[in-house]
């Protein structure tokens, strides 16, 4: 963070005590193998159970965890995915690999989630999959998203990195569309050591495809051999007695069809174990950023230009962000309140650009987008607060007296 700031954008988003520690020790002083699954096994059942879901799947990051279920779904040229503008690039980062098109789909212009009005409209013949970003920490309208997903057949994934403790009308995020994808890197709401992510998913087959492909093992169809195996002799197997040559079904099986290639997505036993301390401490994370973000809210709320977005009543929102938005009639324009607020030591991080406007996306043969809404909030209304659960009592003050001043035309300082 740097010292210029008297309110820095980004610091942890989560906290780390002697209970990290202690695990940590632990497990490093013991025989345990860093690379095995015992920690890796009960963190998925832990999140399994806090999500309510048959099967968690932990993962090295977010990214890897959606082009994992990308993999699964068999994305490639002439499929068409429907997503947000308004989310980080890691949404869509391997679309670039599989040769998909994208559709940029308007947003809500109080969740600032994927739009289900504008949805429908855009689905064409080619539409496979829906990724939902659930914008900040509030959810789209699953409901909506999943009856339209179901009437024309296509897979509906929730982009989950800033929403772990989101709720939609009692259910938690990753429980309502076909895959769930979380982020536990440093800025979330809990951290494996930096990085890692998490597939919720509630198909048995599809659980067993994603397991197999996060251990770099090619999701594949074997069939029974028809003849003897290579290197074999009639009557014997070929097989070494007392040694692990690692065969898997070299000598049983034929490859029928690849589906996709596996990858390297294991997260690591040290991580895993954090993991589970850190899922114990959601709920106090949850209560501390919610108990910040009620404070912003009320004493922003008040200042003349500054609209607070309306979280439906049905929703629990798990303030990974904290966006207000410059109303058209303010004295101030978005952009001179960024500038006033970066003068007075607040750093403003603006999120995010939207993606149908960067250069990979918007000559890129097959992408659509028509969002108006998005691009008037972000260009002309969005300012995104330093938000965390450090921000100490002075800095909330400050931050809240900076944007009154300016609004009121005096100075932020």
């Amino acid at each position: 963070m740097s010292p210029k700031f008297v309110v820095p954008y980004s610091g942890k988003g989560s906290w780390f005590d002697a209970e990290e520690l202690d695990v940590l020790r632990e497990l490093l002083l013991s025989d345990a193998h860093l690379g095995a699954s015992v920690q890796g096994d009960l963190f998925e059942a832990d999140m399994a159970s806090y999500l309510g879901v048959p099967h968690a799947i932990a993962v090295s990051s977010c990214s890897m965890g959606l082009e994992l279920v990308a993999r699964v779904l068999g994305l490639g040229p002439g499929d068409e995915v429907i997503t947000s503008p308004l989310t980080y690039e890691a949404t869509i980062w391997g679309l670039l690999d599989h040769g998909c098109s994208v559709t940029f789909c308007d947003i809500d212009p109080e969740t600032l989630c994927l739009s289900a009005r504008d949805l429908d409209q855009a689905v064409t013949e080619r539409t496979k999959a829906i990724f939902v970003t659930h914008y900040g920490g509030v959810m789209a309208d699953m409901d909506e998203l999943r009856s339209i997903a179901d009437r024309h057949g296509l897979a509906l994934v929730e982009d989950c990195a800033h929403a772990i403790g989101s709720t939609y009308r009692g259910r938690a995020a990753g429980t309502i569309g076909d895959f769930g994808c979380f982020s536990f890197q440093s800025l979330k709401h809990i951290s494996t050591l930096g990085q890692g992510g998490l597939i919720s998913v509630a198909d048995d087959e599809l659980a067993a495809r994603l397991r197999t492909l996060r251990s770099g093992r090619p999701d594949a169809v074997f069939v029974p051999r028809s003849a003897p195996g290579p290197f074999t002799e009639a009557g014997d197997p070929g097989r070494i007695v007392g040694a692990d040559t690692h065969e898997k079904n070299a000598y049983t099986r034929d490859c029928a069809a690849i589906r996709a290639g596996g990858l390297n997505a294991v997260l690591g036993e040290p991580a895993a174990a954090v993991g589970r301390a850190q899922l114990r401490k959601v709920p106090l994370m949850l209560a501390e950023r919610r108990r910040i973000a009620d404070e912003l809210d009320k004493r922003l709320g008040e200042i003349p230009g500054i609209h607070i977005p309306r979280i439906p009543p049905d929703r629990e929102h798990a303030h990974w962000l904290h966006a207000i938005l410059v109303t058209p009639e303010a004295r101030l324009t978005r952009n001179e309140l960024v500038r006033g607020l970066s003068g007075a030591g607040i750093e403003i991080v603006l999120r995010f650009f939207p993606l149908h406007l960067l250069p990979e996306w918007r000559d890129r043969p097959g992408t659509r987008a028509l969002c108006p809404t998005a691009e008037r909030i972000w260009f002309r209304e969005l300012v995104n607060l330093p938000f965390y659960p450090g921000l100490t009592g002075d800095q909330i003050d400050h931050m809240v007296d900076a944007v009154r001043r300016l609004m009121l035309g005096g100075s932020a300082l």
